[in-house]
């Protein structure tokens, strides 16, 4: 849809600018005809708007390093009873991201722990199967989402972050 706006706006730029400037000033830079400055018109606005749309690659504000957009990553921050009810799906993962300190001290039951504080972390993610669905939380939700940040940027596809971290779970703990 965007396509067709700024194709059908670039076509009445050119006949607007054929209609003002035209070859007043001795050169025609687009056309004498307004039907080819319609159309040349047109042709540029979707020649910019298709180049400016289609860029694959953007900045991460959390690293500031530039990631390749992928248009199927799921990152999603998520409510405790929608984080519960997604725990029950197949090939999925629940990722605690607090210290092993933190994680000894109550976590929730089949999680695995990986220190987001590491300096590592990212080479421990890396060794995660990018296939599966990742439920990530730590204390408040800060650490998680910063690590949902460095999975989505490495490839993992479907990772969703516990809205308020283990602080707003309201089910029972295991130590």
């Amino acid at each position: 849809m965007t396509i067709v706006i700024v194709t059908i706006l670039g076509a009445a730029a050119g006949f607007i600018y054929w209609k003002i400037f035209g070859c007043a000033f001795g050169i025609c830079p687009l056309s004498q005809n307004k039907y080819m400055s319609a159309l040349v018109g047109a042709l540029i606005g979707l020649l910019m708007i298709t180049s400016t749309s289609c860029s694959g690659q953007t900045v991460d504000p959390v690293t500031g390093q530039q990631t390749t957009i992928q248009a199927s990553v799921v990152k999603e921050d998520v409510a405790p009873d929608v984080f519960a009810g997604k725990m029950e799906a197949e090939n999925t993962v629940l990722l605690d991201v607090r210290t092993p300190e933190e994680f000894a001290a109550g976590h929730i039951p089949n999680a695995i722990n990986l220190n987001y504080n590491a300096p590592d972390f990212t080479a421990q993610v890396n060794k995660l199967d990018k296939s599966k669905t990742y439920l990530v939380y730590c204390k408040a939700g800060s650490r998680s989402a910063g690590a949902a940040n460095i999975m989505s940027s490495n490839g993992f596809n479907t990772i969703y972050n516990l809205k308020g971290g283990i602080m707003a779970w309201p089910n029972p703990l295991e130590k």
